[in-house]
């Protein structure tokens, strides 16, 4: 099983040409935001971090995040290409920055997304 968090940071610049400022990945263990902005593909693919958390410890920090919408409508647990998404923005008002954050895992079962996603929607 492989975990990795994502983020977008849009500015209201960025939402006016319909893009993001930034976006790359994070660890919320240890608040690194690593950009991939302006990267190639090969460097992108190179620093790609594995966070090797622990599922219930991935879990908590999504929670955390305001993480509990899944990529696909309607929840498909057969969809292994699928990730979770923040759906409020985490907002920066002294900025004007507006992240948003996605967990990504891969390697897991049917059985085992449909629990993530029953665990990120219960309140």
């Amino acid at each position: 099983m492989i975990i990795r968090f994502t983020y977008e940071m849009i500015t209201e610049e960025s939402s006016e040409h319909g893009d993001t400022a930034d976006n790359g990945f994070f660890d919320p263990e240890r608040d690194i935001y690593q950009s991939i902005v302006n990267r190639s593909n090969e460097f992108v693919q190179s620093m790609q971090v594995d966070y090797r958390y622990g599922l219930a410890d991935a879990l908590r920090a999504a929670r955390a995040k305001g993480i509990s919408m899944p990529s696909c409508y309607p929840f498909n647990a057969d969809d292994s290409n699928m990730w979770w998404s923040s759906v409020d923005a985490e907002e920066d008002y002294s900025t004007g920055e507006s992240y948003y954050y996605s967990l990504h895992i891969s390697g897991i079962t049917p059985s085992t997304r449909g629990r993530i996603n029953t665990a990120l929607n219960v309140a």
